[in-house]
């Protein structure tokens, strides 16, 4: 898991929470919004996990 962040030319500030798996080389999780705190990583944690491997593509 890793948080980037940057600004838009406009100096909007953007953050995202990537999530790469390491043996393939993957990334099954990109989300991007103005603001990352706790409560929303946790949120896509247990949306990642709800979906199960089977249902990821």
């Amino acid at each position: 898991m890793d948080f980037v962040h940057d600004r838009l030319a406009k100096g909007r500030r953007f953050k995202c929470v990537t999530m790469t798996e390491l043996c393939s080389k993957e990334v099954p999780v990109i989300e991007v919004d103005n603001s990352i705190g706790g409560e929303h990583v946790c949120r896509i944690l247990d949306r990642f996990f709800a979906e199960g491997p089977c249902r990821r593509s």
